[in-house]
């Protein structure tokens, strides 16, 4: 997959698309063991891989084999600055 770098920490980033709301949102490019993010090549995404959020409780690995991934959002130290209307 394509990574990119986050413009506020530097991390690595995948960018990729929800599967139900169509939003993008930056993905830590390092799989997490606890991650909710399950990334998929389902539906026309633009290039971007799409992803769907799995409860920890609700995996069942013969659909979402993993790896799982978090949202950077949540690991960022910077992801405050990155709100919709924060100012910068």
């Amino acid at each position: 997959m394509k990574t990119a770098r986050c413009r506020s920490c530097g991390a690595p980033i995948i960018w990729a698309i929800n599967n139900r709301t169509g939003r993008k949102a930056p993905i830590d490019a390092e799989p997490a063991a606890d991650g909710p993010i399950y990334l998929t090549s389902d539906g026309d995404t633009g290039g971007d891989p799409a992803y769907a959020i799995v409860a920890v409780a609700d995996r069942d690995l013969a659909l979402h084999p993993g790896p799982f991934y978090t949202n950077h959002f949540m690991t960022c130290p910077n992801a405050a600055q990155h709100k919709k209307g924060s100012r910068r």
